[in-house]
C-alpha cells in the first residue's frame, strides 16, 4: 500500500479550450500535476498538450462541479521528442494545510520497482467522484512495474495500463528502505504503447483491416527533464512561507 497523502492534492484534471460562439471547443485535456522547487510552485504536464497553450485559448481545471478558467504561461517544453512541459501560474493550486512534502527523482530506483500513478481518464465522469476538501476531485490511482529504463533522451516503460487522459500524470514510486515510506515522484506519463492486430470474419478469415489495441505498456520521461527546464527559468510562482 502506498502512502497518498503528499500526492491527492497536486493531481488536476486539465483541458485546453478555444471558444467559439460562446461555446469551448476542447483542444486538448489530460492530467497535470504540482511539484515545489526551491519554494516556488510549478506546473507540469504533457507537451503534446500544453502545445495548444496561446493567447488564444483558455487552461481550464475541474473544481467544484465545474471547468474552471486559470491563468498559465508557459515557462518551457521538453526539446526532441521530450513529452514534457513546465508551466506557471499566478494561482496558488495547493492551500499551505494540504501542501505536503513531494520530492522529486530516480535515486535507488530498480528495475521492477512497483510504482503508481495518477490521474483522470478520458471519459471518466468527473462530477460523480468524491471531491478532496479543496473542492477539486480525487484522481484515479493505477499500479504499474518498472520495466525499462531509457537513455537520456528516451522515456521510461513501466508495465501498467495507461489509457488516454493520463497523460501528464506523475508517475510515483517508494525507494526500498525508506524507513517513512515517502512517496517520490519518477516522472511524467505522456503514453501507451498501442499493437495494431488484425480483424477477422466471423469464420476466421483475415479482412485486410487492422483494430489498435493498448499493449498494457505505457511511457513516461524522466522527471529530471522537468527539473532541468526549472533551472534554466527558475521564475515559478513564489510560495508562502509556513
Amino acid at each position: 500500500m502506498y502512502p497518498t497523502t503528499s500526492i491527492l492534492h497536486r493531481v488536476f484534471s486539465l483541458r485546453v479550450v478555444i471558444i467559439v460562439e460562446n461555446e469551448a471547443e476542447i483542444l486538448s485535456g489530460g492530467t497535470m500535476f504540482v511539484i515545489d522547487v526551491d519554494s516556488r510552485q510549478y506546473l507540469i504536464t504533457a507537451r503534446h498538450i500544453a502545445r495548444y497553450i496561446s493567447s488564444n485559448t483558455q487552461v481550464q481545471v475541474w473544481r467544484d462541479g465545474r471547468w474552471n478558467d486559470i491563468p498559465i504561461r508557459i515557462i518551457g517544453h521538453g526539446t526532441g521528442d521530450i513529452d514534457i512541459s513546465v508551466l506557471d501560474s499566478s494561482l496558488n493550486m495547493i492551500p499551505l494545510e494540504h501542501r505536503f512534502t513531494l520530492p522529486t527523482g530516480l535515486d535507488q530506483i530498480a528495475l521492477g520497482q512497483e510504482m503508481m500513478f495518477l490521474g483522470f481518464p478520458i471519459g471518466y465522469d468527473l462530477s460523480t467522484t468524491h471531491l478532496l476538501p479543496t473542492s477539486y476531485p480525487i484522481p484515479l490511482v493505477k499500479y504499474a512495474r518498472l520495466s525499462a529504463m531509457g537513455l537520456s533522451g528516451y522515456p521510461m516503460w513501466f508495465d501498467g495500463h495507461s489509457n488516454q487522459g493520463f497523460s501528464g500524470a506523475p508517475i510515483c514510486f517508494v525507494r526500498d528502505g525508506d524507513s517513512d515510506s515517502e512517496l517520490r515522484v519518477a516522472g511524467v506519463v505522456t503514453a501507451y504503447k498501442p499493437v495494431n492486430l488484425p480483424v477477422y470474419t466471423p469464420d476466421g478469415y483475415e479482412t485486410g483491416l487492422y483494430h489498435q489495441e493498448n499493449m498494457g505498456l505505457g511511457l513516461a520521461w524522466d522527471i529530471q527533464h522537468c527539473l532541468d527546464i526549472i533551472d534554466q527559468n527558475p521564475i515559478g510562482l513564489e510560495l508562502p512561507r509556513r
